[in-house]
């Protein structure tokens, strides 16, 4: 269906909004992982999500595994999914980000959105449910 799973409106104006899309995902195998980019990411680059934003989150909810496994498999998988359907920037990269929240691991990736002329940089947390 692709709705936005938790809008975050923080102004007055309905187009300002923070987008944050939730996906399980576990580190045993790749089909998960699979459709964390296909149907996650790739919402945000096609910009069915957040056109012409700044920012978005995915949420990965990890239900197998351990988050630091499961964000390693969605970074090799990004890396290998084609650039035309991800708006992945190779250059800026999988990173690790340490500073957002004091104690909890994230990560930011960069997209390009064609239609918006745009990049978005998205935020990935994810979270143990095991």
């Amino acid at each position: 269906m692709g709705l936005i799973d938790i809008k975050v409106l923080y102004t007055w104006n309905d187009e300002t909004y923070l987008t944050i899309e939730c996906k399980r995902i576990t580190s045993i195998d790749n089909s998960l992982a699979l459709k964390y980019i296909r149907d996650g990411i790739n919402r945000f680059t096609s910009c069915k999500y957040a056109p012409g934003h700044a920012f978005g989150i995915v949420a990965g909810y990890v239900i197998c595994g351990n988050p630091e496994s499961c964000a390693d498999r969605v970074g090799t998988a990004l890396g290998r999914e084609p650039d035309d359907e991800t708006g992945y920037d190779s250059n800026f990269g999988w990173q690790v980000d340490d500073g957002l929240v004091e104690g909890k691991r994230h990560y930011r990736s960069r997209h390009h959105q064609k239609i918006a002329s745009n990049t978005i940089e998205l935020i990935h947390a994810f979270v143990s449910l095991n």
